[in-house]
């Protein structure tokens, strides 16, 4: 990544302007923008055993 600007150019420049996206599984139609992949990411931690109102009640997270 350091050197992506002098070996890649292109890609350096869209990556620059925000022109990438998250996949979690292979297939088309299912990759998403960095920022939704990560609210999805939270969203369902916060919806498993314990989820987010669990972790906040742990005094060493407080």
């Amino acid at each position: 990544m350091r050197r992506l600007q002098d070996t890649a150019a292109d890609v350096y420049s869209n990556f620059m302007k925000g022109m990438f996206i998250v996949k979690r599984t292979s297939g088309n139609f299912r990759a998403v923008a960095a920022d939704q992949s990560l609210e999805q990411t939270i969203n369902k931690t916060q919806k498993s055993s314990g989820g987010i109102i669990g972790s906040s009640r742990k005094k060493d997270v407080v």
